[in-house]
């Protein structure tokens, strides 16, 4: 806009000639807004019309004048032939594509809490919104990256890990909200309630496994809740009969109170192992075992895990089902020691 108001008021000052100091505010500002229009007005490709322009907005039709129209013109056109190419190379956002981002935003700040990332190539994610629960989805794969490394590690590929997502578009509703998004450790992906009695929430819903490395396994079952407690499972039986079992196995509040590294401190001092059948005693299901286990990388074959090792990774990953299991061995070690 600088340079176009530079050419009108080059164009005001060449017009008056010796009597450009004698103009007042008003007069000039006049005279630069008719040298506007005539530079506005569409019939003025032939120097006569142009003329005849000028004539009509009070000015004289000098070569100069017809000179200066012709300047401001071409300034005016070149600011808008900048504002059009801005506008196709700014993105163009609407309420939808907005409303539409901040829904993968808030689900991909779930997905990288709880989900494995981080290969040495760089991580990257796709998502989508699904139209029903069969296309819910979640994949990682992994693709080698030449040319990463640098130096003697040069001819070695390098892995990105690949997360390939298809989620409810109204899942902050149908999962956040309902506190159901990080259940066990565990990301899920989907949930419908179900029709149930008692104080008991039954919901049908789709959730993902953590595994070895990089590899995530999709789980469609059923989530059990009542009093912050909860169990997944295959059936709808086997999550209420699980959920109940873990409310009867429920220690003291005061041990589940203490913060991780209090905690920690009570009870690295005790020498005992924590198995993985102290784990299903204490009301964990087989899925969130096994989840947590590939995500602080534990190996599941083991067994059993020294407790030093467990609350190690427990400060890693502190779910409140880790407590539950080393309450429970330290527990049966004290009423059934070797």
């Amino acid at each position: 806009m600088n340079k176009v108001s530079n050419s009108v008021a080059i164009a005001v000052l060449e017009s008056t000639g010796k009597r450009a100091k004698a103009l007042s505010k008003n007069e000039a500002s006049a005279r630069g807004l008719a040298f506007i229009k005539c530079a506005l007005t569409g019939k003025n490709k032939l120097n006569k019309t142009l003329r005849e322009i000028l004539k009509a907005n009070g000015l004289t039709a000098s070569t100069v004048n017809l000179k200066n129209v012709k300047n401001i013109k071409e300034e005016i056109y070149a600011l808008r032939r900048a504002r059009s190419q801005l506008r196709s190379l700014s993105p163009k956002t609407t309420l939808t594509s907005r409303l539409e981002n901040l829904r993968k935003d808030v689900f991909k700040e779930y997905a990288f809490k709880l989900v494995r990332r981080g290969a040495p190539a760089g991580t990257y994610i796709t998502t989508k919104f699904a139209m029903s629960n069969c296309e819910v989805d979640y994949k990682i794969v992994l693709d080698k990256v030449f040319n990463f490394f640098r130096g003697q590690s040069k001819k070695w590929p390098a892995n990105s890990d690949h997360h390939c997502i298809c989620f409810p578009a109204d899942w902050r509703t149908r999962v956040l909200k309902k506190g159901l998004a990080e259940l066990g450790g565990m990301l899920t992906l989907d949930a419908a309630r179900l029709e149930s009695n008692g104080n008991m929430e039954i919901y049908a819903a789709t959730w993902v496994v953590q595994q070895r490395g990089y590899s995530v396994k999709v789980e469609r079952g059923f989530i059990a809740i009542s009093n912050n407690a909860h169990f997944h499972a295959p059936t709808i039986e086997a999550a209420i009969a699980g959920l109940r079992k873990k409310e009867n196995v429920i220690p003291t509040d005061k041990d589940l109170k203490l913060s991780i590294e209090k905690f920690i401190e009570k009870y690295s001092s005790i020498k005992t192992n924590v198995s993985l059948d102290d784990a299903r005693q204490s009301g964990s299901c087989e899925y969130g075992i096994r989840s947590w286990c590939e995500s602080v990388g534990i190996d599941i074959n083991r067994g059993e895990v020294e407790i030093i090792d467990i609350l190690a990774a427990f400060r890693r990953l502190p779910l409140s089902e880790v407590k539950r299991a080393v309450i429970y061995a330290v527990r049966k070690n004290r009423h059934h020691p070797n």
